[in-house]
């Protein structure tokens, strides 16, 4: 092969490779927060009795990480359970609609408490 041959080949072979793929740029991590007053609300709730609290977190319209309110539904609960009546999250899904929020700030947080000082997810939670 001449030298002309391989610059040739090489001209070719350069055109004709696709691109090299770029990386994505990295997502930062972002954290769920809580206004003061959604926080107060949870621990409140939380020290208030000997059983577990589910509730719903409601994010504010122009940061959905930002959780500004808890609300509860109608629940059984037991030190180490939540569970929620059907027909009452019905209720609070339509009250919340009713009330201009979008589902994305009601329906996609859902937090519940333990009972005493456990800071530690349960395997459950885990799952």
């Amino acid at each position: 092969m001449t030298k002309t041959q391989k610059t040739n080949a090489i001209q070719y072979a350069t055109k004709t490779r696709p691109p090299t793929k770029t990386r994505p740029p990295r997502r930062q991590h972002q954290a769920l927060r809580f206004t003061p007053y959604a926080w107060a609300k949870l621990q409140f709730l939380r020290d208030l009795g000997d059983t577990e609290v589910g509730g719903f977190g409601i994010a504010a319209a122009n940061d959905l990480l930002l959780i500004e309110d808890f609300q509860l539904v109608r629940q059984q609960c037991t030190p180490v359970t939540v569970c929620f009546a059907d027909d009452a999250v019905a209720d609070f899904f339509d009250d919340q609609v009713d009330q201009g929020l979008r589902p994305e700030q009601f329906g996609r947080i859902w937090m519940h408490t333990h009972p005493g000082n456990s800071a530690e997810p349960s395997g459950t939670d885990e799952d």
